[in-house]
């Protein structure tokens, strides 16, 4: 959180989002080999926020996940402090097309 509700993913959060999907990526290969059986799919789910998706998106590049389902009820606790209105209709998910978010946020 940088202030704004929906701000984006830093270069740290970026590396950190990587280093995270080859940890799961090895992980389910892991496991796989202990249960002698491969997972018949990875579901991701993620928040509708820009930094939830950017997150999502190097992780399913590790995992060679092609699709994430947006899940509004993902979202943190909507404390009047930080949000002193409701941030949903405001996101860039509502504001710009895939296209548009993936080449401005690298999803």
């Amino acid at each position: 959180y940088q202030g704004h509700p929906d701000a984006p993913l830093t270069p740290l959060g970026h590396k950190q989002a990587t280093e995270t999907g080859k940890f799961l990526r090895a992980e389910l290969l892991r496991l796989e080999e202990e249960n002698g059986r491969k997972f018949d799919e990875v579901v991701v789910k993620v928040s509708p926020f820009i930094r939830c998706m950017a997150t999502s998106a190097r992780i399913c590049q590790e995992l060679g996940v092609t699709q994430v389902r947006i899940d509004y009820n993902f979202c943190e606790l909507m404390y009047p402090r930080l949000y002193p209105h409701n941030p949903l209709p405001d996101l860039e998910l509502k504001k710009k097309d895939s296209r548009a978010l993936n080449n401005e946020y690298e999803l």
